[in-house]
């Protein structure tokens, strides 16, 4: 019997509302639904900051592809996250759930191994957000760091000052995320109109102030400083700086307990934020390749950072480069938000199926607050102890931090690939109100293969030979945690975690079968 005979087909809430939905698939609504269209919009295209995150980085690219991995590598990564957003919204149309990846690959993957497959994808999607936001709290202190150098030359970053700002960051998340739920959803709704109107600020500051490139330096100019004897593969690594700058859209649906109409919405969203994202990702990273006539001065900045040296050699003012980079720093902490919301939301979800050590105690929802205060101040504890690293090594908390791409698109993988071989083997799937149709299954096999390819190409060092210091560090850790988690299931998690379960009044029912067991003998029941 096919898991999808006892689940009514999901339809939109002028239909049915979010709590039938989610009553369908076993689950009872437990936080507030303050986020409509809007909201979620803005806080999908914040949380990705694809132009915020490009345009900083820039320095990283030169060393595989230069700008020819930037234009054309943004031109055929953009198409295969696509392909990635909508083979998930169509199953977030099906399951809106908070729990996403983990909740679709057992739903969707073979009987014998489902279960074992979405433990493994709870703990990549959560290793994801959770170092995802350790990253950008670190990004963000580096850059608050470039600026202070800029103004002030003498002042020399410590790894001490790095940990305090993250610490700060931690805990102004974890402040705005317990006493600011309210406001959150309009914070984002303009923190999104915000990142369209800085972006066009920048970007018209650049075309009117800065002296340009010829156009041959930003459409054919090939770098390959890595030492790869092959310039294929030089250009495939150069693709990290597009991949990094436009992934990430699933923190939307770990959001989707609080969102109305969110069987039509969530997917929407998947699509639209890639769109705005990627174009003015895209178009920034074209402005700022015109604007660098001095590849060297730019590469060399004393700040670290060559959009910095980009803004300054523009304007040719402190306080101008200053305002300018803030504006971007401002979307990024506004990111960080989205970040902690979704990392929190999603070790909530996972705790509801036991995935977790005390899973009893991040599962709980404040009475109060009505929001998941456990899990998030659990994530925030772990983004805090992750984040003294720093002290001790820059090279450690890049390692660490590198994991993040890899881990996101791993959790992309598992699903996918489960809803594909779903689609070929069954032929009564019920689907959401959003759908791709007869060509669904073409759009889940391309976005497979960029999702082996980058899982595959994203571990590479940057740079031969390598050392301990240029050694990409995310493949290693990558299979380490895999290895962990394997022999975790095979001692302990295999006993305690049955993949998702129904919610009796809010609280876990003890000794329930599977979600889809419920559904099945619910149905039974119905028709006797």
């Amino acid at each position: 019997m096919s898991t999808f005979e006892d689940v009514d087909e999901p339809t939109k809430s002028t239909q049915l509302e979010d709590a039938a939905v989610l009553a369908a698939l076993g689950r009872k609504d437990q936080l507030e639904r303050n986020w409509g269209f809007w909201q979620i919009l803005g806080f999908a295209v914040t949380n990705l900051c694809s132009w915020e995150f490009a345009v900083p980085l820039l320095s990283s690219a030169f060393l595989n592809g230069g700008p020819v991995a930037l234009v054309y590598g943004f031109l055929s990564t953009f198409f295969g996250i696509l392909a990635i957003n909508c083979s998930l919204a169509e199953m977030a149309s099906m399951y809106p759930v908070a729990g996403g990846q983990y909740y679709w690959t057992y739903y969707f993957a073979p009987p014998k191994i489902r279960v074992f497959l979405s433990y493994l994808q709870g703990w990549f999607t959560s290793c994801a957000w959770q170092v995802g936001f350790v990253s950008t709290t670190l990004f963000i202190t580096e850059q608050i760091s470039g600026l202070i150098v800029l103004n002030y030359p003498s002042y020399v970053p410590k790894g001490w000052h790095l940990f305090l700002w993250m610490v700060f960051f931690s805990l102004f998340n974890l402040v705005v995320h317990t006493y600011g739920k309210r406001i959150l959803p309009m914070l984002q709704a303009a923190s999104g109109v915000a990142h369209i109107l800085f972006f066009l600020i920048i970007v018209i500051v650049l075309l009117a102030l800065s002296k340009k490139a010829p156009s041959s330096f930003v459409w054919t100019k090939f770098e390959n400083n890595g030492g790869w004897p092959n310039n294929g593969i030089s250009f495939c690594i150069g693709l990290l700086l597009p991949a990094f700058s436009i992934s990430g859209a699933d923190g939307c649906v770990h959001m989707a307990e609080e969102v109305r109409n969110a069987n039509w919405n969530i997917p929407r969203v998947f699509v639209y934020t890639l769109l705005i994202n990627g174009t003015m990702a895209f178009v920034i990273v074209v402005v700022c390749l015109y604007s660098i006539t001095d590849l060297k001065q730019v590469l060399d900045s004393r700040t670290g950072f060559p959009i910095i040296q980009i803004f300054y050699n523009a304007t040719q003012s402190y306080a101008g480069t200053t305002i300018l980079d803030l504006m971007m720093v401002s979307i990024q902490i506004t990111c960080s938000l989205c970040l902690c919301a979704a990392s929190s939301r999603l070790a909530w979800s996972f705790s509801r199926e036991n995935g977790f050590p005390g899973s009893a105690w991040l599962r709980k929802v404040h009475p109060k607050f009505k929001v998941p205060l456990n899990a998030i101040i659990a994530s925030l504890t772990f983004a805090i102890a992750l984040s003294t690293i720093v002290i001790g090594s820059t090279v450690a908390i890049d390692a660490v931090v590198s994991l993040c791409t890899v881990a996101a698109f791993a959790s992309y993988t598992l699903p996918i690939a489960s809803f594909l071989w779903y689609r070929l083997t069954h032929t009564d799937i019920r689907y959401g109100p959003w759908r791709m149709g007869w060509y669904g299954p073409l759009v889940n096999g391309f976005a497979l293969c960029w999702c082996i390819f980058f899982v595959v190409i994203l571990p590479f060092p940057p740079e031969l030979p390598v050392t301990p210091v240029n050694m990409n560090w995310s493949g290693p850790i990558f299979l380490g945690i895999t290895l962990l988690l394997s022999g975790d299931w095979l001692l302990r998690a295999r006993h305690i975690y049955r993949g998702p379960v129904i919610e009796i009044d809010g609280v876990l029912a003890e000794d329930t079968a599977p979600a889809t067991e419920i559904h099945v003998h619910a149905d039974a029941d119905s028709k006797k």
